[in-house]
């Protein structure tokens, strides 16, 4: 979470607040896409709310497996 944070702070110019913030808000939705099974939608929503890539669900979600289209 933190690498994504840093990303975040040095693309957007964040604060670390505002970047945990909007990586939190983040980690709520995606999880209710999981527990909904909704692999898909947590994919384009780190997309969308971050603008990073699907690969990035990877340091967010530990052990979360997803398929890239």
């Amino acid at each position: 979470m933190e690498e994504v944070i840093k990303i975040l702070m040095r693309r957007d110019k964040l604060s670390y607040k505002e970047a945990y913030a909007e990586v939190s808000a983040f980690m709520v939705e995606a999880q209710e896409y999981i527990a909904s099974g909704d692999s898909d939608g947590v994919e384009e929503l780190i997309m969308e709310d971050l603008g990073l890539e699907p690969d990035y669900l990877e340091m967010l979600l530990p052990g979360y497996s997803f398929q890239l289209f």
